[in-house]
């Protein structure tokens, strides 16, 4: 099962041999190169039946047809297909379902090997280890090799008796922080926790500067890090991209954005091949954490250094590697980053997402030991506890609250804003809240903030229409509730701050008419969804 290095593509397109091309039209058995055969658990027929190794017997649970498209047929359940569900990648067990015309479900020989057409570096594996069949990496090694045998006729026989499996619950929370700061000569180590591994969690760091990245594995440590990044130890891998200010052109800003996107690759690529190395059987489940200026985007990240198109691509990316979204895309120590344009282009790709309406740093004020923005620090001792993801994240706003924002005690001037909140956001509500929004007008210009002329709070404006009263009042009622769902966890430093929040009242989530969301005179929904990559389906 343990892979031991990765393969280039080329390497896994071997020439399929004649045997396993004329096998593919009729029912054969499966044999593994430690002499056990694939086989339909108890000769069920639903959905999700596991598929395990055991002694050849040749009954129809263990004979298969590869069809045109390179599906694998069990005899027994001929409608069925071998798949390890739709994110093909390390640790999953192997199952029939439904036959569709999706990749996940077709295999293709490369020499004795199974290999997934959706993942080309996963191939068929017998897991010995937990008697499981699932999809591993390519290693070469007997219990990734098959080859087809003819059946002979069923007997009567004894045959070893498999223990139904279970889906794996083992997992491993992997955080990737990226550190803008580099850009400004400040390697913003100071900010970051010194303890990167508690239980069944690891934190990795990668540092953007101007004309270069580098990601790493820091370890713990008790002391001060600030060049604990310049040890070549620490370093996993590293790449030259053209320098920020030298982006001059749209060609460039793209050049800019795929050698990061390249970059971000080859470091999770190490990341799971070092996890996987240490902890073969554990599944991993990543997080993103990012720190530095911020500001209202349409997608973007990395103050505008990864353009949209790549940012989706990067967390896919993490999807395919992982199998699951992201658990936590935590955006709230970057400033005004809780706009829709955002949350509506990063929500396909994490269960929940922390991101600022107003400043998230900046500002100087009485310190506090252990308060630091509350950046990383949390999140190792939050993760090894096994909370779920959104206990993990109110909790750190409530410290962020407790530690931070009531030690932010300068006065207001002009210009600068003292505002500051975080807001959590269940994904899974992003489309329920997009479509209440039908059939609502846009009959009011919306307030803006009195400072910060960018901000238009969305539940403002939307209680804004209702005591306008020219609307549906259940249609806004139900547009409220959706609001209150999608925004579950909402905090403010109002309590230092009480009359800038006088003059003006925000509950997590804004709106930027002038460059991205402008609902005047339109229907909500149109002017919510436009902004959307994904425009949803509403019932």
């Amino acid at each position: 099962m343990k892979a031991s290095h990765l393969l280039p593509a080329a390497l896994l397109s071997l020439s399929v041999s004649a045997v396993q091309s004329a096998n593919a039209a009729e029912y054969q058995q499966l044999k593994s190169g430690n002499g056990l055969c694939l086989d339909v658990f108890g000769s069920q027929t639903a959905d999700k039946t596991p598929v395990t190794p055991n002694s050849c017997h040749g009954g129809a649970d263990q004979q298969w047809l590869m069809d045109s498209l390179g599906r694998l047929h069990p005899k027994n359940a001929p409608d069925k297909c071998l798949e390890v569900g739709p994110y093909v990648t390390y640790n999953k067990t192997a199952y029939i379902a439904q036959c569709n015309n999706e990749m996940y479900q077709r295999w293709r020989w490369s020499g004795n090997t199974l290999q997934n057409q959706s993942n080309p570096y996963m191939v068929l594996d017998y897991y010995a280890d937990r008697q499981l069949i699932g999809a591993w990496q390519f290693h070469g090694g007997p219990n990734q090799q098959w080859q087809w045998v003819k059946s002979a006729k069923p007997t009567t026989t004894t045959t070893t008796t498999t223990k139904k499996p279970t889906q794996t619950e083992d997992v491993r929370d992997i955080m990737i922080s990226v550190n803008l700061w580099g850009q400004y000569e400040n390697r913003g180590w100071e900010g970051q926790s010194k303890i990167r591994e508690k239980g069944d969690f690891k934190l990795y760091n990668a540092v953007l500067y101007l004309d270069r990245v580098e990601g790493y594995d820091l370890g713990n440590t008790s002391g001060f890090q600030r060049n604990r990044s310049l040890d070549p130890r620490h370093i996993m891998t590293k790449r030259t991209v053209l320098h920020k200010h030298d982006r001059r052109d749209d060609q460039q800003v793209k050049l800019h954005s795929k050698q990061l996107l390249a970059f971000f690759k080859e470091y999770l690529n190490k990341v799971v091949a070092k996890e996987k190395r240490f902890y073969p059987n554990k599944n991993l489940r990543f997080s993103l954490l990012v720190r530095s200026h911020g500001g209202p985007n349409r997608g973007e990240m990395f103050e505008h250094r990864l353009l949209a198109e790549d940012a989706r691509e990067l967390l896919n990316y993490i999807k395919e590697i992982s199998g699951q979204k992201l658990a936590l895309l935590d955006l709230s120590l970057l400033c005004n980053e809780a706009f829709w344009s955002n949350i509506s282009n990063f929500y396909p790709y994490a269960e929940y997402i922390l991101a600022s309406e107003y400043l998230s740093g900046g500002l100087t004020g009485k310190y506090t030991p252990g308060a630091a923005h509350v950046t990383e620090n949390y999140y190792p001792e939050g993760f090894s506890q096994k909370l779920s993801i959104k206990d993990i994240a109110v909790n750190r706003l409530n410290k962020t609250k407790q530690l931070d924002y009531p030690n932010y005690t300068i006065p207001s001037r002009k210009g600068s804003p003292v505002q500051k909140s975080k807001t959590l956001f269940d994904t899974s509500k992003v489309e329920n809240f997009v479509c209440s929004l039908k059939g609502i007008q846009g009959d009011l210009i919306p307030e803006k903030h009195h400072e910060e002329n960018f901000v238009h709070d969305v539940k403002k404006y939307l209680l804004a229409l209702k005591a306008h009263g020219t609307n549906d009042q259940n249609k806004i009622n139900k547009a409220l509730k959706a609001y209150d769902n999608l925004v579950i966890h909402h905090i403010t430093n109002e309590d230092a701050h009480p009359e800038t929040w006088s003059k003006y009242r925000s509950y997590g989530l804004s709106i930027f008419p002038s460059h991205y969301t402008n609902p005047v005179g339109r229907d909500l929904f149109e002017s919510f969804s436009e902004v959307m990559h994904q425009k949803p389906q509403c019932n």
